[in-house]
């Protein structure tokens, strides 16, 4: 299985490689083949209500087959425990919300926002997923999915596990 890492440390610049093309096409495709999205929102009270609302209107429980965990830890490396994460169809709409609310997967960033998005297939399993306010990116394509139109800015590099 090869899985595809994207690095970004700047997250101040608009140098990664990912502009908003991209981000479109990244999106687009984990919308094709996903039924759920996943973000954290680590702090519901600062995190945008508005981006709170519009998500909340495709807002499901925790899908009993999705079994990836998110870990959470304070800023000395201690584990806190699992993040807060919050489950969302993926659909036409919910698509669309995403690709107009943010010009690039780092706007997923912070408190304000949700972060770290997370897109899973209809088995549960991952086909993508991200730490935003660390830059990194991983794509989990299966044989039969198609990432070369995704991966073909610099900062992909391809692992085979």
């Amino acid at each position: 299985m090869k899985i595809y890492k994207f690095f970004d440390w700047s997250l101040t610049d608009d140098e990664s490689g990912l502009d908003e093309e991209a981000y479109q096409k990244l999106i687009k495709f984990c919308c094709d083949i996903c039924e759920v999205v996943s973000f954290v929102i680590i702090e519901p009270s600062i995190c945008s209500k508005k981006i709170q609302e519009s998500l909340g209107k495709f807002s499901i429980p925790h899908p009993q087959n999705i079994t990836y965990k998110f870990h959470y830890y304070d800023i000395n490396g201690e584990w806190l425990g699992f993040s807060p994460v919050y489950y969302y169809r993926v659909c036409p709409e919910l698509c669309q919300l995403l690709l107009n609310s943010a010009t690039g997967i780092f706007d997923w960033v912070g408190y304000t926002y949700p972060e770290d998005p997370t897109f899973y297939r209809s088995d549960g399993s991952v086909f993508f997923t991200s730490t935003t306010h660390e830059g990194i990116l991983t794509l989990m394509p299966r044989e039969n999915e198609d990432v070369s139109d995704i991966i073909s800015c610099e900062n992909w590099l391809e692992k085979v596990i």
